[in-house]
C-alpha cells in the first residue's frame, strides 16, 4: 500500500516558532537546499525531542521578545552533548512527545538556574549508537541567513603570503567552537551553553543541591513489573470494593487518575494510541494517578497506609491497594476498551434524526461510502472523508461526550476533559487540534488520516467547511447537541419549555464561537488544571516485565 506523504515533508524535520499561531510547527519545504525560502533572520534555539527524533528548532529574530514566554510554548527538558564542551537545549513541543527521550537514563545533569531544577544531559553518541535515536543536525547552527564569514587576513611575507584565518566553509559543524545565535539572545532563559566543571553533577550528589521541584523519591509499590493485569477479585469482593472506595481517601484521586489517563489517549498523547508498548501504558497510568494524588493535596504514602477493605462471599476480609486498582478492570489500556462508549454514541448519532442521512435506510450505504474514502490511497479522497465526518452533527455528539460535557469526577468545579488538556484540545488559533479532530481513526487508518488531516490544517482555505467546523468545536455546549443515551443509542429526553421530550434538529442551536479565553483555556472553562510536571514521572525501567 502506498504511503501518503505530504508535500514538503520528504526531508528531515525542522521546527519553527509561528508567531501568528503562538506555537512551534514543522516546516514544510520543497528543497533541502533552500528549507528557509521566504524567511529572514531566524535564530537557532536548540533541538526538539518529538516523535522519536531530535530535530532543530528556529525562532524568528523579530519575535525574540516572545522567547521570554517560551515556557508556555515549549518545555525545556534537558541538554544535548554532541561532544566537546558545548551543550544544546532540548525542548518538548507537544506534551508527551519527548517521553521516548526522558525514558533514557543519563549519567550527568546540569543545574537550571531559571527553572530552579536539575536537567539531564544526554550524550549524542549514546543516543545514536545505543538507542538508535535519529538525530538531524542543524543546517544553520549560527542562524539563518548564516553570518558572513570572517575576513581572510593575510600578511605579505616573502616569499609567499601566509593566511592566518583560512575559511573552508561558512557553515560550522556541531563540533566547531561557536555560540549559537539563539543562545546569545536567550541565554537568560536557561543559563550558559558551555559545559563548566561545576555544572556536571553525578546523580549521587543531587542532595547537595537545593533545587525547587527536585526529582522526588517514589514508593516501591508504584513500580510495576508484573506480567499480567488479570482481575483477581470475585463478585462479592468487587461489590464491597465499590462501597469501600466511595467512602475512602482513594476515591477522588483514583477517579481523576482514570480520567487523566483516558484523556491522554483521546487527545493524542501518545500520538498513536494503537501502538503503545505495555511499559509505556503502565508508566502513563502511574503518572496520571500521581498527578491526581498531588491535585488533592495528599501523598501516595498516606493512601498506602489506608488500604481498602473487601470481603468475599464467606465474609473473609482482605486489603486492596494500588497494585489492584491499577489493573485492567479499572484502567482501560487499549483504544478499543476506553472508546466503547464513543462508538455507541457514533452509531446512535448516525441517523436521520441528527441529519446524518435523509432516511435511515440510507445509513449503511453512507457509512460504507465514508469508509471507502478514509481507506483510500488517494489523499484527496481521505481529506474529503474527514471533512464529511467532522462537519456532521454526529461528530459534535462524539466530541461533546469525549471532551466537553462535565465529568462526575470534577463535579464540584464543573470540570470537563477539555479543561484537563487545554493546550492539546485547541491551538493558538482557537481550532480543535488535529490530534483531537480524528476520532474516526482506527489502527490501520491512523497514519493516513493523520497525514491527510495535517494537510487540511496547513491549507484551511482549501477546506472551508472543515476549517469552520474545527473553529467552532472548542466552543461546543449542551445547547448544540442532542445528548445521546449510550444504552439505547438515541437522544436522551430532556425538559424543553416545560415538556420532557427528545430534541429535534430544530432544537439544536448553532455554535457561538467564544474566542475570549484567558491563559489559553478552552472556551467556557470553569477551572484550570495544573500543568503537568516531569518530576512526577517515574523512569520507564520501573515498568518493564522482569524475566
Amino acid at each position: 500500500m502506498q504511503q501518503i506523504v505530504l508535500p514538503g515533508f520528504l526531508y528531515p524535520p525542522i521546527f519553527i516558532f509561528i508567531p501568528a499561531a503562538g506555537e512551534v510547527a514543522q516546516l514544510s519545504f520543497n528543497s533541502i537546499d533552500e528549507p528557509f525560502h521566504g524567511f529572514s533572520n531566524l535564530l537557532f534555539l536548540g533541538y526538539a525531542a518529538h516523535e522519536g527524533q531530535i530535530s532543530p528548532i528556529y525562532w524568528p529574530q523579530e519575535h525574540i521578545r516572545l522567547a521570554d514566554a517560551s515556557r508556555a510554548i515549549m518545555n525545556h527538558i534537558g541538554y544535548l552533548a554532541p561532544g566537546g564542551d558545548k551543550l544544546y537545549d532540548i525542548y518538548e513541543i507537544r506534551e508527551g512527545g519527548s517521553t521516548f527521550l526522558r525514558n533514557i537514563s543519563s549519567l550527568f545533569c546540569k543545574g537550571n538556574i531559571i527553572k530552579m531544577e536539575v536537567s539531564p544531559i544526554w550524550s549524542l553518541d549514546v543516543l545514536q549508537k545505543t538507542h538508535n535515536i535519529p538525530f538531524h543536525e542543524a543546517t544553520f547552527p549560527l542562524g539563518f541567513p548564516p553570518p558572513a564569514p570572517p575576513p581572510v587576513i593575510t600578511f605579505e611575507l616573502l616569499p609567499q603570503p601566509l593566511c592566518l584565518a583560512a575559511v573552508t566553509s561558512p557553515y560550522l559543524s556541531l563540533d566547531d567552537d561557536y555560540e549559537s545565535t539563539g543562545r546569545d539572545v536567550t541565554a537568560s532563559l536557561y543559563g550558559a551553553t558551555t559545559v563548566e566543571e561545576e555544572d556536571i553533577v553525578l546523580p549521587s550528589a543531587l542532595d547537595d543541591y537545593q533545587f525547587t521541584g527536585q526529582v522526588p523519591s517514589f514508593h516501591p509499590e508504584l513500580s510495576w513489573a508484573m506480567e499480567t493485569r488479570l482481575d483477581t477479585l470475585d463478585k462479592s469482593q468487587k461489590d464491597s470494593l465499590k462501597v469501600s472506595l466511595t467512602n475512602s481517601a482513594w476515591s477522588k484521586p483514583f477517579q481523576l487518575g482514570k480520567c487523566l489517563y483516558s484523556g491522554h489517549l483521546l487527545v493524542g498523547i501518545p500520538e498513536n494510541p494503537f501502538n503503545m508498548h505495555h511499559a509505556f501504558s503502565r508508566q502513563l497510568i502511574t503518572t496520571c494517578f500521581i498527578r491526581a494524588v498531588l491535585y488533592y493535596n495528599t501523598t501516595f504514602e498516606a493512601l498506602h497506609e489506608q488500604p481498602l477493605k473487601v470481603q468475599n462471599a464467606a465474609g473473609i476480609e482482605s486489603d486492596v491497594g494500588w497494585s489492584y486498582l491499577r489493573n485492567k478492570g479499572q484502567f482501560k489500556d487499549t483504544y478499543i476498551e476506553f472508546t466503547s462508549e464513543l462508538r455507541k454514541i457514533a452509531r446512535g448519532s448516525a441517523s436521520s434524526l441528527t441529519g446524518f442521512v435523509v432516511s435511515d435506510e440510507h445509513r449503511d450505504q453512507k457509512i460504507l461510502d465514508l469508509v471507502v474514502l478514509l481507506n483510500s490511497d488517494n489523499l484527496q479522497w481521505v481529506q474529503q472523508g474527514i471533512s464529511d465526518v467532522v462537519t456532521t452533527q454526529a461528530f459534535r455528539e462524539v466530541v461533546w461526550v469525549a471532551l466537553m460535557r462535565p465529568i462526575p469526577e470534577l463535579a464540584e468545579v464543573q470540570g470537563r476533559m477539555a479543561d484537563l488538556f487545554p493546550g492539546d484540545i485547541q491551538d493558538w488559533n482557537g481550532n480543535l487540534r488535529c490530534s483531537t479532530a480524528q476520532y474516526l481513526k482506527a489502527p490501520r487508518l491512523h497514519p493516513r488520516v493523520m497525514a491527510a488531516c495535517n494537510g487540511m490544517y496547513l491549507c484551511p482555505e482549501q477546506f472551508l467547511p472543515f476549517s469552520q467546523a474545527i473553529k467552532e468545536l472548542p466552543s461546543l455546549r449542551e445547547v448544540n447537541v442532542f445528548g445521546m443515551d449510550t444504552k439505547n443509542g438515541v437522544p436522551k429526553a430532556t425538559m424543553i419549555q416545560g415538556v420532557k421530550r427528545v430534541k429535534t434538529l430544530a432544537d439544536i442551536l448553532p455554535i457561538q464561537i467564544n474566542d475570549i479565553a484567558l491563559y489559553f483555556q478552552v472556551p467556557y472553562a470553569q477551572f484550570s488544571f495544573p500543568a503537568p510536571s516531569h518530576h512526577v514521572e517515574m523512569h520507564i525501567s520501573h515498568f518493564f516485565t522482569k524475566p
